[in-house]
């Protein structure tokens, strides 16, 4: 039985839910704002779990390591040292409302199975029979 328009909307509900719930508030907040919506909670869903994807991606370990690799390998070190790692010092505003001056990229959360399970369901929705 296919999926309706209320299970669609029932589904993003949950997930943003489960976002919040996992101590992501920043990032539900992040991806609540720049959501609009359309006519299709299908297109929404889809929308939503391709952003909350780029959003880990952005803030996993695995891309961080890439973006070490990437920089060892392409940038001249000072003095022949390899690069250690990276750290993101944040500017007052974001010390105010992150609670911390520095951030060590290195103490990034691995979202790996976390992206690819979300890579699943978006191709489980988009194979799911349309209600019309």
């Amino acid at each position: 039985m296919p999926l309706s328009l209320e299970d669609y909307r029932d589904i993003y509900r949950h997930l943003r839910t489960r976002l919040r719930e996992s101590g992501r508030e920043d990032l539900d907040s992040l991806l609540a704002r720049e959501f609009r919506p359309s006519e299709s909670p299908l297109d929404d869903l889809l929308t939503y779990l391709h952003r909350l994807i780029d959003a880990l991606r952005e803030r996993s370990q695995r891309g961080y390591h890439a973006a070490l690799e990437l920089l060892q390998e392409y940038v001249d070190p000072i003095d022949a040292n390899e690069i250690q790692g990276v750290e993101v010092f944040l500017t007052d505003p974001e010390q105010e409302a992150y609670g911390v001056t520095v951030i060590d990229l290195s103490e990034l959360d691995d979202y790996s199975r976390l992206i690819e399970g979300l890579e699943s369901l978006i191709e489980d929705l988009r194979s799911e029979p349309q209600v019309g």
